[in-house]
């Protein structure tokens, strides 16, 4: 556990450390559920509430950010992050910037609470089936890092992540946008329940020996870095093979994209198939699979939006 001396004199908190420990290079969990699900809303039921789409991605970012940033405060209160162990100092922002581990607390619960202001807005206008999908999502950042057991320590972190901001976001952004609860939804966004889930699994196989001596089981940590790496690799084809799946039954007129998707993003697939993941190696292997899931949810989306287009012409 990091100590604090009570002689130690903290750093002021800044823009470039809110914005370093906001994680933008984790947002596109965030941004790519919310672009398919306005995507999906065009699509399907011809409509969006552009307010209401630009609120949702707000308050979404707000929340992916609050996450982050709690993560790295659990973590650096309970010793998991430290100067042995942490040798990039972008990665541990608490450790190396002697930030008040307060202010930084405070940060957390900041972006949350803006996150629950545009929650109720969102509430008045579109009822109570977006506040329930949401606090869903707001316990889940809390239980994520936080409590006696979290779920960051256990083995369904990367199953919890990508079921909550790949699944429920898009089901509770197209309810806003349409006033409809597509159930459907939820299938027809596995794609980003995958890609978000594989963020997770890419940064606790690079952390698989601070998590052990700190007590985690995540699924890396059970599995081992060979058994862990297979799998992974596994689940990242899987999950660009379902993209092509869901264009092809669902959204057929926009499948034609799926070979410019390949090619935009074969560079940053063989670059981690590439990689051992090894500690040193978590930097790299966090941007490309990042890039990865912009790319990817960023054609998903266009390819869902083009679906149909061209009979509407």
């Amino acid at each position: 556990m990091n100590v604090p001396d009570r002689s130690t004199k903290y750093a002021p908190l800044t823009l470039k450390h809110i914005f370093g420990l906001a994680a933008p290079q984790t947002w596109a969990a965030a941004l790519a559920p919310v672009l398919s699900a306005g995507a999906y809303s065009l699509n399907r039921y011809g409509k969006a509430d552009i307010l209401l789409f630009y609120l949702t991605l707000i308050a979404a970012l707000l929340m992916q950010s609050s996450a982050n940033i709690l993560n790295d405060y659990y973590d650096y209160k309970k010793g998991t992050d430290n100067l042995h162990n942490s040798p990039d100092p972008n990665e541990a922002i608490l450790v190396y910037q002697h930030l008040r581990p307060m202010s930084v607390l405070i940060l957390a619960m900041a972006f949350l609470a803006v996150a629950g202001f545009i929650g109720l807005y969102i509430t008045f206008r579109c009822g109570l089936i977006p506040l329930g999908i949401g606090c869903m999502g707001g316990v889940v950042i809390l239980l994520y890092s936080g409590g006696v057991v979290p779920i960051s320590y256990l083995p369904i972190g990367e199953f919890v992540s990508g079921t909550v901001m790949g699944g429920l976001l898009p089901m509770a952004v197209i309810h806003v946008l349409t006033g409809r609860l597509d159930v459907l939804t939820f299938y027809h966004m596995t794609p980003l329940m995958l890609g978000i889930g594989l963020i997770m699994y890419t940064n606790n196989i690079s952390d698989i020996e601070k998590d052990t001596s700190a007590g985690r089981k995540t699924l890396s940590v059970c599995l081992g870095r060979k058994k862990a790496r297979r799998l992974y690799l596994g689940l990242l084809m899987v999950w660009i093979l379902s993209i092509g799946h869901m264009t092809f039954w669902y959204f057929q007129d926009g499948f034609f994209l799926y070979p410019l998707l390949l090619g935009f993003a074969g560079k940053e697939i063989a670059g981690l198939m590439n990689l051992s993941f090894l500690p040193g190696e978590r930097g790299l292997a966090m941007k490309r699979i990042a890039n990865l899931n912009l790319c990817a949810g960023c054609f998903y989306a266009v390819m869902i939006l083009t679906d149909g287009c061209f009979y509407r012409i």
